[in-house]
């Protein structure tokens, strides 16, 4: 990846402030070391064109699924987006562990691997803390479709950062179950509005546990907010529903595998434990 101090991505900060920025998000990736998480393998600097390269890990499949506003994607099956959302379930976790949020969580930013693994990227605007606190940010930074409501507002002050990360978690599954955005407003006012006051539509859902988890996940309140430790032991992430060809593209040759990847993700869940 190549990463210029006036790439587009930032604006109109000065050079100096987006090479910190840069500078930032490379310092993240070097402390971080998890499946879920995109690794950065090295850094080279071209002092002649300004300009720092990061290698980073190949996924090969690339983004999850291509998505925005007025912008539809074909949903995944069931299984393929428990599959996923257990991987970033273990991802954002180990994340928050490491006390880091990442804010801009979204199907953009989760790539796929050819053994069909979910792992996250792009870490320009997270931020870190100390292990111990309780990880609160006064920041507004990410997709605005993807924001949680209690940054839709002016002043809105001190929030959570891991209420914040498990809102935009809730989008992105969202966004894979059906395929487009819960909230759909042209103007950003209008979207912020949406996602503050709208009710949430599913679309012929007929699977309770999902319901409600999803519920959880797009709860308003960030106090009511489902938590990572709850995200653990819900009946929908947990399901012990098993089908041939969960991931699009899976061939029956396969299926021994794709059975033993689930179940791994599944046990690990299951346990308590961590994979880091």
């Amino acid at each position: 990846m190549h990463m210029s101090p006036t790439n587009d991505r930032l604006g109109s900060m000065t050079d100096s402030s987006s090479l910190e920025l840069i500078k930032e998000e490379i310092a993240i990736m070097k402390k971080l070391s998890h499946n879920n998480l995109v690794s950065l393998y090295e850094v080279l600097d071209d002092p002649d064109e300004d300009s720092l390269y990061m290698v980073l890990e190949m996924c090969k499949k690339g983004v999850v699924m291509k998505v925005g506003l007025d912008e539809r994607a074909e949903p995944y099956q069931e299984e393929a987006c428990r599959c996923w959302f257990r991987d970033m379930i273990l991802g954002i976790e180990y994340l928050h562990a490491q006390g880091v949020v990442h804010r801009d969580i979204k199907p953009d930013n989760c790539l796929i691997t050819k053994d069909d693994v979910l792992k996250i990227v792009d870490f320009g605007v997270s931020e870190m803390f100390e292990k111990a606190s309780d990880m609160a940010t006064a920041k507004s930074a990410g997709s605005p479709a993807f924001m949680p409501p209690e940054l839709c507002v002016a002043k809105h002050g001190q929030v959570s950062g891991r209420a914040a990360d498990i809102w935009s978690m809730g989008i992105t599954l969202y966004c894979l179950r059906y395929g487009h955005i819960p909230f759909e407003q042209h103007g950003v006012l209008e979207l912020y509005e949406s996602i503050r006051n709208d009710d949430l539509h599913l679309e012929n859902e007929q699977d309770a546990n999902f319901t409600d988890l999803i519920h959880r996940l797009l709860e308003k309140d960030p106090e009511k907010r489902i938590t990572m430790e709850e995200l653990r032991v819900g009946k929908w992430p947990a399901c012990r529903k098993l089908h041939t060809n969960i991931i699009p593209g899976a061939s029956v040759g396969d299926t021994r595998w794709k059975r033993s990847i689930v179940a791994g993700r599944r046990k690990l869940l299951k346990s308590g434990g961590t994979s880091y």
